[in-house]
Parts: C-alpha cells; sequence; structure tokens
C-alpha cells in the first residue's frame, strides 16, 4: 500500500541566519516564515550571511505496513 503525502510549501517554514565564515560561529535568532511566497533575505544581515530555511512534518503511524511518496510541487 503506497500513501501520497502532498505538503504545501508555502507555510510553516523556520528560518535561521548565520554567518557563512563566522569568527565566533556567530548566530541570529530562528524566525517563522509566515509565506515563502513573501520571504525575502532579512536586510539587516549584511554580506557574509546565509540563511537557513527548513520545513518539518509528522508521519502518523499506521497499524499496516505502508511506503510513503513524497511529492513537491
Amino acid at each position: 500500500m503506497t500513501f501520497l503525502l502532498l505538503v504545501p510549501l508555502d507555510d510553516q517554514w523556520q528560518c535561521e541566519y548565520f554567518e557563512i565564515e563566522p569568527d565566533l560561529f556567530e548566530f541570529a535568532d530562528g524566525l517563522a516564515v509566515p509565506s515563502l511566497e513573501a520571504w525575502t533575505f532579512e536586510r539587516r544581515y549584511t554580506e557574509g550571511w546565509a540563511a537557513w530555511l527548513q520545513r518539518s512534518f509528522t508521519l502518523r503511524p499506521l497499524d499496516t505496513c505502508v511506503r510513503y511518496q513524497l511529492h513537491i510541487s
């Protein structure tokens, strides 16, 4: 049995900014991204910074053995 898993990619992202070559490994606080479509790189971080965007989801355990297919569009 295969389940098709559709994960909407426009919301529920988390963004963390970090220095690419840090002296003291400076990280900025993680921020929620309300809409990935409207997201832009934070202007207060100058050249030498990067953004890490992450989105997670939960697969519910089932009583039967299943295979999940992740389709991203």
